[in-house]
């Protein structure tokens, strides 16, 4: 399962993944750029009786340098964990955790490359609820986050009754910007800036609450009388 992980550690936000075994989830950031810190989040399914001490460890320390353990503490279910990327390549981030082992897999990039494209992000693609936060990132050739070097302005196009800001900064030395987003219908949020790839995503606003409503109100009409309602004709 992706999801979008806002746990981060000086102005580094980053699209993880979310690896799961029967007790424990283990969540890093799937790419991470040199010279930024990273944090994972180590998450037991049900809250500790005691506290709990998980080991890390990572297959190459040359790419990745890991904290050793997470310790979560009585009746919480989580804990995070320092992760600072050293040197491009893979790496895979293993957890111990009551003799079960949980490994998660990430790939490290350089700074070196220049922003080219963006990338707009939100929590769902499909939605029941009108308000929701969205994120657009700044994107180097390897679609790995690149920070900026200026206050870059981002615009942002969308449908109609889909609603956002219409401008939103990306700070120098960051990679992202947050704004906001009230949906009313399906439609698409487009990102442009100039120099840059523009990037699509599609929203579907659904209907899942008229179309259970609509369903109650036929079950109900299924259950009058066909001679009740001809008498009201």
């Amino acid at each position: 399962m992706i999801v979008i992980c806002f746990s981060h550690l000086g102005n580094s936000y980053a699209q993880s993944e979310e690896y799961t075994s029967n007790n424990i989830k283990l969540f890093i950031p799937q790419k991470m750029i040199i010279g930024e810190e990273y944090q994972g989040v180590v998450t037991l399914l049900y809250p500790a009786q005691s506290s709990s001490l998980i080991l890390l460890s990572v297959d190459d320390d040359f790419v990745l340098d890991v904290d050793t353990s997470v310790n979560i503490q009585t009746n919480k279910n989580h804990g995070t964990f320092n992760i600072t990327p050293l040197n491009e390549g893979d790496a895979t981030i293993s957890i111990l955790y009551d003799g079960e082992i949980l490994s998660a897999d990430t790939k490290v990039y350089s700074k070196k490359s220049d922003a080219q494209k963006l990338k707009v992000v939100l929590p769902t693609n499909s939605t029941i609820t009108t308000d929701m936060k969205g994120m657009v990132f700044l994107l180097d050739g390897n679609d790995s986050p690149i920070q900026s070097t200026f206050d870059r302005i981002i615009s942002l196009v969308t449908s109609e009754k889909i609603f956002t800001p219409n401008h939103i900064t990306i700070q120098n030395g960051s990679s992202y910007a947050i704004f906001d987003v009230i949906v009313y219908a399906t439609g698409e949020i487009t990102a442009i800036a100039p120099q840059l790839e523009s990037y699509t995503i599609p929203i579907e606003k659904s209907q899942q609450i008229i179309d259970v409503k609509l369903g109650i109100v036929l079950q109900l009409l299924s259950l009058i009388p066909h001679q009740l309602l001809q008498s009201q004709d």
